[in-house]
């Protein structure tokens, strides 16, 4: 997106936590973007907060994938992830 290797660097963390919820999310609201022509830096970036006030069909988007980020929320996954596999991030004697 707007910051490209961020952005791959968190689709591709995302598919290393398997957490393919969130990912498939990501990808959807991408397109969403997309289809509104956003452009691929942040200096050009022009959809902000007052555009959803604006843009119905704006708000009404960003709002269903904000509900959905909050109920796939990574951090739970990630968690989730780490308790299954301790053996890759603690070592314990």
């Amino acid at each position: 997106m707007a910051q490209p290797l961020r952005w791959k660097g968190l689709l591709q963390s995302l598919k290393y936590f398997d957490d393919s919820e969130m990912l498939a999310l990501l990808e959807r609201t991408e397109q969403s973007l997309r289809q509104r022509n956003h452009p691929r830096s942040l200096a050009n970036f022009g959809v902000s907060l007052q555009d959803m006030e604006t843009d119905p069909t704006l708000h009404a988007e960003m709002s269903h994938f904000y509900h959905f980020y909050v109920e796939a929320s990574t951090w739970n996954v990630i968690t989730r992830y780490i308790r299954l596999h301790p053996e890759q991030f603690v070592h314990f004697e």
